[in-house]
């Protein structure tokens, strides 16, 4: 049973909030794979966002909302106190039209319905980290470097935050 919200819909353009089964694991691998040439997963707990133009897949994210029971958060930038960004993937054809904006402000707007005091935690490629400052997000400490073998685009990651 496939179980979606949509949070957004103006002219052609919907975002929808989906459920991570199969379907949507699926197909959230396949435009991954399209966009960084790595096949990835939506992390465990997390909700996904796609956004389609008429009905055609332009992007994803992925996020995973604040662990409220926690009061404290744990010495690890990736804490469950924190909530968190884990994945943004839009198609190279809709890129620099706004579609990762749209599908940021969409997660943001669902995060703060939750933990609206709590700051929202991201690691961007760095590529991305002009686009994530320009959300407003802060970059936290330095650039690390990461998954040697894996794809080009997250082998150095940066820690942003936004309060």
């Amino acid at each position: 049973m496939t179980s979606f919200r949509t949070v957004y819909l103006r002219g052609n353009t919907e975002v929808i909030l989906e459920n991570a089964g199969y379907k949507n694991k699926r197909k959230f691998r396949n435009l991954a794979r399209q966009v960084s040439g790595e096949g990835y997963d939506i992390p465990d707990n997390n909700e996904v966002l796609f956004v389609y133009e008429k009905k055609f897949l332009a992007g994803e994210l992925c996020f995973l909302h604040a662990d409220l029971s926690l009061k404290e958060p744990e010495t690890c930038f990736d804490s469950p106190f924190f909530p968190q960004i884990s994945f943004m993937f839009v198609h190279q054809d809709f890129q620099q039209y706004g579609y990762g904006k749209l599908l940021l402000k969409q997660a943001l707007d669902l995060i703060n319905e939750q933990s609206p005091s709590r700051p929202v935690r991201l690691q961007s490629a760095m590529n991305a980290v002009s686009f994530f400052e320009k959300c407003g997000f802060k970059v936290v400490g330095e650039p690390m470097q990461c998954f040697p073998d894996g794809s080009h685009l997250f082998r150095t990651l940066v820690n942003m935050e936004l309060k």
